[in-house]
């Protein structure tokens, strides 16, 4: 057979694969190939042969693309994506903190329609926050819909009390300094001291401006440095609980600096706490504004306040959220269930993790390690944890953590020591064969 008609034959063949969608087809293909074999001499059998060898790694190399491009289309296509926090890190940018299926169910049942929705279902969520949060009549709590929106409202009253601002203690909240946004769009703002701490002469000639103490979490901070007692003074919190004491994140396990509350703060003589709904508390992403009755009056009687607000949905969930952690609800938060897990918990998962992975021809390293986790990264709040290293040899442990991140961008993970690393703290046990799926892909 010349070779131009092998050629042809091969062409026909290939096109027809192009266009087959079902495995079916292309078997059809293979055995009517087959039976014109047995009808050529052994030269053109060798020719078909070839070319369906060719035909082979074309429909693997056809599948492999087809895999990747789904995957692809799932990243860019969903709307979310259901998140693995594997990072050991609570407040990791890449993802929003866990929040629980009962707390999302109160603001989906908030924003279905046929609801009444005048005034009195406001008056009524917030009454039902100022009880869940345990609040005294000379309290009050107002919600905004997000941190940065929280500390623009609140900088409505800087106009009437300046703010003094410890250079030391700023931090970022979006992207912004909480000074910036304390500035507002009033500019009443002033930062005082170094960038390491504070004094009383830097508060010299205010007695009437507010001290706005600012916990970031990265270096420990006194709440009773306030120079003088009839110092007004507030406090902005990059992660915090609603109540000390009993409160399930207080028991001890938060090694490096306990979290502030803001109950304790309260009652320390606090004019105001903003603290985020979501995180320890529970809640959807937003800000509270917490505190004495006649500030919180003042914030929200301002004119500009519809425009930092939260919506019906976001309230009816922090309702929901602040209610079960006031009954001691075991599943009340999901990240402060997850803060609560035993190590020894950890440690049976990583093993039971470890096996699963260790399931493969692939030669690596799998080692267990007790690194400690933390609710925001380089800061002082950490507890134990147990995570597990992965190496690989000749596969830098980046470029692998990149490529997972390319075909499974719901897993999150992290990289140390040439290793990838695998903590379970923040992981929900039910997501633990996520991961593995995605690792052994």
């Amino acid at each position: 057979m010349p070779p131009w008609t092998v050629e042809l034959l091969y062409r026909q063949i290939s096109d027809a694969a192009k266009q087959a969608q079902q495995s079916e087809t292309i078997d059809k293909i293979k055995s009517r190939a087959s039976e014109l074999v047995q009808d050529l001499p052994e030269s053109a059998a060798r020719g078909i042969e070839s070319a369906g060898r060719r035909l082979d790694r074309l429909m693997k190399s056809a599948e492999q693309s087809t895999k990747a491009f789904r995957q692809w289309s799932e990243k860019f296509n969903a709307v979310t994506l259901p998140c693995v926090n594997a990072t050991g890190t609570l407040l990791d940018p890449r993802c929003s903190p866990p929040i629980n299926e009962i707390v999302v169910a109160a603001g989906i049942e908030a924003m279905q329609g046929n609801r009444v929705c005048d005034t009195s279902l406001d008056l009524r969520l917030h009454r039902h926050l100022h009880q869940a949060m345990n609040l005294g009549d000379d309290q009050d709590v107002a919600v905004a819909a997000s941190m940065s929106a929280a500390l623009m409202a609140v900088s409505t009253i800087s106009l009437d009390r300046p703010f003094l601002v410890p250079r030391s203690e700023v931090f970022r909240v979006d992207g912004r300094p909480t000074s910036d946004l304390l500035g507002g769009v009033f500019a009443m703002t002033a930062e005082i001291g170094d960038s390491r701490t504070f004094v009383a002469e830097d508060l010299a000639g205010n007695p009437d401006a507010i001290l706005i103490r600012g916990d970031s979490g990265a270096a420990p901070i006194s709440w009773d440095t306030v120079a003088a007692d009839d110092q007004p003074w507030a406090a902005v919190l990059r992660c915090g609980t609603l109540r000390g004491g009993g409160d399930p994140a207080t028991v001890g396990s938060i090694e490096g600096g306990d979290l502030a509350s803001v109950g304790d703060l309260l009652n320390q003589g606090a004019e105001f706490v903003v603290v985020p709904g979501d995180g320890l508390i529970g809640g959807p992403a937003s800000g509270l504004i917490v505190g004495k009755k006649s500030v919180l009056a003042d914030i929200i009687g301002h004119e500009s306040w519809s425009a930092w607000s939260a919506g019906t949905a976001t309230i009816a969930m922090l309702c929901e959220a602040c209610e079960r952690q006031a009954s001691a609800a075991a599943d009340g938060s999901a990240a402060l269930s997850m803060l609560n897990t035993s190590v020894e918990n950890l440690k049976a998962r990583c093993e039971r993790l470890a096996t699963r992975l260790s399931a493969t021809e692939i030669e690596q390293t799998i080692q267990i390690t007790d690194r400690p986790a933390g609710i925001i990264a380089d800061g002082r709040w950490q507890l134990p944890s147990r995570q597990i290293e992965l190496r690989r040899p000749g596969l830098d442990a980046k470029a692998w953590a990149e490529k997972l991140a390319q075909y499974h961008p719901s897993v999150l993970l992290n990289t140390a020591d040439d290793a990838l690393r695998i903590d379970l703290r923040w992981v929900n046990p039910a997501d633990d064969g996520r991961i593995a799926e995605a690792i052994l892909d």
